[in-house]
């Protein structure tokens, strides 16, 4: 059985519930509205970009697939979760 932790930047540990609060809270941070996730979401350089962006303030790749599983999107692109917990946007499956 493989559990994914949550962890704050300082390291400390923190709940699932913590981490989805944490990016909800950080998001805006990242990209300011809809069609600019698209736009960082549509070039892979870019993508990759944002992508390292989250890992770096913890919400890296297994981080962001829990929260997939939690919002019951886990066949769905990382987008999905991105609009979804930015944008209360339905997650396409």
């Amino acid at each position: 059985m493989v559990v994914t932790s949550f962890w704050h930047a300082d390291g400390t540990p923190m709940s699932a519930q913590q981490f989805m609060e944490a990016l909800f809270g950080k998001l805006p941070y990242f990209f300011t509205d809809e069609d600019e996730l698209r736009a960082l979401w549509s070039s892979p350089d870019t993508r990759k970009k944002l992508l390292e962006g989250l890992e770096e303030k913890g919400f890296g790749k297994d981080q962001l697939a829990e929260m997939q599983k939690i919002i019951d999107a886990e066949k769905s692109d990382l987008f999905d979760l991105l609009a979804h917990v930015a944008y209360a946007l339905e997650p396409l499956i």
